[in-house]
């Protein structure tokens, strides 16, 4: 009976050393993604180059294509008095196109693009190697199966041995199975439950629909 107590109080610590190894492994892989990639950024420098590299070929070219089409138009030939309020009405509709496109352009590439921050290499170096330490120590000593070592089963594990619902971890992972299996059931049940309220109130709607035509 002793050696059974102690086999199950060895379990339980296995479980919990198990668990708090996950824990650090979970926090340091989110840290590690927070670090290792971040919203394109660029500072004013890069910015006013790309300004300077862009703006005035852009507002020439759409400026002397406004021109043409209102000339075009309006059959403007002599191009007299009306030629500078030509000019400074294209002018001003090139750097309101252009610079509402090159803000639209980087706000879109700040939400789709990320890039890795090198300059937390060393950092990011020592986090993965961390990870990879953790992961190999845990792969070594612990007595959970690799596809129960999430943090959410670990603590189920550690429960049912601890409120005395099961004494081996074979009995504890059958509780485990029953209980995801469980879950999974109510969550189909709930998503199924959804779909028909959605199919009833469309169900419903037609039905008034037919019944004001009549």
């Amino acid at each position: 009976m002793e050696n059974v107590a102690l086999e199950k109080e060895s379990l339980i610590e296995n479980i919990k050393f198990t668990h708090n190894n996950l824990i650090i492994i979970e926090k340091n892989e989110q840290t590690y993604e927070q670090m290792f990639k971040k919203p394109l950024k660029v500072n004013n420098f890069i910015h006013a180059v790309i300004i300077i590299l862009t703006f005035l070929p852009f507002v020439i070219s759409v400026e002397a294509i406004l021109i043409f089409l209102l000339d075009l138009f309006t059959f403007n030939t002599s191009r007299g008095n009306s030629n500078s309020f030509i000019e400074l009405f294209g002018f001003f509709i090139a750097v309101g196109l252009y610079f509402y496109g090159y803000r639209l352009m980087w706000r879109l590439i700040n939400k789709l693009v990320t890039l890795p921050n090198v300059t937390n290499a060393s950092k990011l170096n020592a986090l993965q190697e961390e990870i990879n330490q953790l992961e190999k120590i845990v792969d070594e000593q612990s007595l959970v199966p690799h596809k129960f070592r999430t943090s959410f089963c670990t603590i189920r594990l550690h429960g049912y041995l601890t409120d005395l619902e099961a004494d081996t971890l074979k009995e504890a992972l059958n509780l485990l199975k029953s209980e995801i299996m469980h879950i999974e059931r109510m969550e189909s049940d709930a998503e199924t439950q959804r779909l028909q309220r959605i199919a009833n109130n469309e169900l419903d709607s037609i039905n008034l629909k037919m019944r004001m035509k009549d």
